[in-house]
């Protein structure tokens, strides 16, 4: 039977990896009045005319800076870290044979790098964005952050809550006697 640690770290991490995932494509990371939402990956002037990074032979993706394109790779790595995190501890609550303690830590090491790079990559998109298009968090402004930047916030702080739940089942896990060793019931 899995832990309540486990089951409660796995809703967890599917949460985090549902806001991140949906942060990652959305084209609302910013927006600028009167009609101008921009993504890590696209750009939207309207709400049907929307440039993406592949079109007119990556014309978009070729005119970002240098800042922006870190910030699209770390956070696409942090949301394929949630993904393989979220496998990893499907694995690990629905199969007998891998019941160990380095499992737990594992999915916890995927879980810190996928908090990490995601971490970065907000922090970056937020402080350049703000240093080169004056981008804030109030809405009241020409200028602000949009809903798809704050749905990655919150990504990652139910990723740290994710961690934390790991973390005090591989305490528990290391601390008892009784369990898994080997693939085999003691």
């Amino acid at each position: 039977m899995a832990s309540c640690w486990v089951v409660t770290g796995l809703v967890l991490i599917a949460l985090a990896f549902i806001a991140s995932a949906v942060s990652l494509v959305a084209p609302f990371w910013y927006h600028q009045v009167p009609m101008t939402n921009s993504g890590l990956w696209a750009t939207c002037v309207s709400d049907n005319k929307c440039t993406w990074f592949f079109e007119n032979e990556f014309h978009f993706e070729k005119s970002l800076p240098l800042w922006w394109k870190a910030a699209q790779g770390l956070f696409a790595f942090g949301v394929l870290f949630l993904l393989t995190a979220f496998l990893t501890a499907c694995v690990f609550l629905c199969s007998a044979c891998c019941k160990s303690l380095f499992v737990v830590h594992l999915v916890n090491g995927l879980l810190v790098m996928a908090f990490i790079t995601e971490g970065i990559a907000l922090g970056l998109f937020g402080a350049k964005a703000h240093e080169e298009y004056n981008a804030s968090y109030d809405r009241n402004t020409s200028v602000y952050f949009d809903w798809a930047f704050w749905v990655g916030c919150g990504g990652v702080l139910v990723d740290l809550i994710a961690i934390l739940f790991y973390t005090c089942e591989g305490c528990r896990s290391g601390n008892s006697s009784a369990g898994y060793m080997r693939g085999e019931v003691v």
